[in-house]
């Protein structure tokens, strides 16, 4: 995946991953009727709980089914806990707007079943809480942001009163932990909806999520999972995520979950040969059982592509498009990218086939679909040159695009000249040329200033003005900050602007 993609899908994949856990009951005194409506110490309960975490769903399914089924089970409050889980993590996964709208009203449901249970459990409050917290996870995946903030805050609130409540009650760190580790994580942007949603930010949720790990190791995977992932994507300390999501994953190979995250993470990583050799050693996500996740078909062909194996990723982009179903997330950019790469063949008629069809999938928020629809509707030949530069960038080959780019004459396309001074100076930061970086990325502001898409200029004054900043020279850190904000025919307008409106108020005397 792009960097410039990681803020977007940062947060989407932060959400799919953390998917809440349930309770384990362990020191704490219960009256008898309180411990058989929340009991999770049943070997049927823990089995099916182990199962969803693995996302081996068919097994999960008939293993709550068997539950509903069992009377000593029928007003057990964990069971509509696990049962709402196991929605929330298809959803996560993938992202599927029709299942969304069907499965939502049980939220409220299974709300109701819990409060009709014993109200002097730890847990009574706790799963009102978890529950309404992987629905708001959900919600802002759906942009159904009013009922998100609301259920986000809602979450907040039962966890604090079971806080009062029962202070040693060790497993409320498993909820508010991971609200705390969202509210640290979350970018300045996001203050006004966390204020919003009544929270404020805290630094201890890893703290409190290591503490129930050390408490109850029974959740240790799914917790490392959190770390790791949100380590990678939103701290942007992809080594720290890699130590702890490979002894997961290699500690349980047949925890899809855990694989699904590896492999994330080995992309941001760019580890592709990793990537590779992974999911051909162990391809469980393609076992009979297992959920069916589309994005590692999309992340395939990324890889493959990032690797110019032509063929190969023709046949994952392909598979990820026939999977899809109802989710067209990627789609365009898909076709795109299958469009750059018959292009690569020098097979035009299959190129010009999928930049057709890229508008045939409704439009979306995902910048990179929504650069593939501008890219079709404004009739963008595909320049040979540059689309292997971004490949070979993307797959971590700095210098030797750089190599490509710099004896590359310039365009008489202005547009394509931009790009490939944008291009150099993007390879020259990531290789530590500073005096290089700087001359082209000022030669890309320059050029594109007549252009009619400047988003290549955009960020380039970004990294301009980030660079005269740590330098200590303010006057030309707040000239680039400002100038990013002027280019505004771009996609990443909303992003760029907030970035540079963020340093220009640090920076103003």
């Amino acid at each position: 995946m792009k960097a410039t993609n990681f803020i977007y899908l940062g947060i989407k994949q932060l959400l799919r991953m953390t998917i809440k856990s349930h309770p384990f009951l362990l020191c704490v005194l219960f009256s008898s009727n309180a411990w058989a409506q929340f009991d999770f110490n049943q070997k049927e309960v823990k089995e099916a709980y182990k199962n969803i975490l693995k996302l081996k769903v068919d097994v999960a399914k008939t293993q709550l089914a068997n539950l509903r089924d069992t009377s000593k089970f029928n007003q057990n409050g964990v069971v509509p806990l696990l049962e709402n889980y196991l929605d929330i993590i298809t959803l996560l996964t993938t992202e599927n707007k029709v299942l969304y709208k069907k499965l939502k009203p049980n939220e409220a449901s299974r709300i109701r079943e819990i409060k009709s249970l014993n109200q002097n459990s730890p847990l009574y409050l706790y799963t009102q809480a978890d529950i309404k917290l992987q629905w708001a996870f959900v919600e802002l995946i759906f942009e159904d942001y009013v009922s998100g903030f609301i259920d986000l805050k809602r979450a907040n609130e039962l966890i604090e009163a079971n806080i009062k409540k029962y202070p040693n009650y060790k497993l409320n760190n498993k909820v508010k932990g991971l609200i705390d580790l969202l509210t640290e994580a979350a970018p300045e942007e996001a203050n006004i909806a966390l204020y919003a949603a009544g929270l404020s930010r805290s630094t201890k949720g890893s703290e409190k999520l290591v503490e129930t790990s050390v408490f109850e190791p029974f959740f240790k995977t799914e917790i490392d999972i959190y770390l790791a992932f949100t380590n990678a994507y939103i701290k942007n300390d992809a080594e720290l995520a890699m130590w702890k999501i490979e002894k997961t994953y290699k500690d349980q190979p047949d925890n899809l979950f855990a694989l699904f995250t590896y492999v994330n993470i080995l992309s941001k990583l760019k580890m592709h040969q990793n990537i590779l050799n992974t999911l051909k050693e162990n391809p469980i996500h393609r076992k009979k059982g297992y959920l069916y996740i589309p994005y590692i078909d999309y992340l395939l062909g990324e890889t493959q592509l990032n690797l110019l194996q032509y063929t190969q990723s023709i046949t994952s982009f392909r598979n990820y498009l026939s999977n899809s179903q109802d989710n067209t997330l990627f789609c365009a950019n898909t076709c795109y990218k299958l469009a750059i790469t018959y292009n690569s063949l020098r097979k035009n008629d299959s190129a010009n086939y999928y930049l057709d069809k890229i508008l045939e999938y409704p439009s979306n928020d995902l910048y990179l679909d929504q650069y593939a629809v501008h890219f079709t509707k404004n009739n963008i030949k595909i320049e040979s040159t540059l689309s292997r530069s971004r490949l070979l960038f993307d797959g971590g080959e700095y210098q030797q695009t750089y190599d490509l780019l710099i004896k590359t004459p310039e365009y008489k396309n202005v547009n394509y000249t931009v790009e490939k001074y944008y291009r150099l100076g993007s390879c020259a930061r990531q290789l530590g040329k500073n005096k290089e970086f700087v001359e082209h990325y000022v030669k890309c502001v320059n050029l594109a200033e007549a252009t009619d898409y400047n988003y290549y200029a955009a960020y380039a004054c970004l990294q301009l003005g980030y660079h005269y900043q740590s330098t200590g020279d303010t006057t030309l850190a707040l000239k680039y900050f400002k100038q990013a904000k002027v280019y505004k025919n771009h996609f990443y307008y909303t992003s760029v602007k907030d970035k540079a409106d963020l340093k220009i108020k640090s920076l103003a005397p």
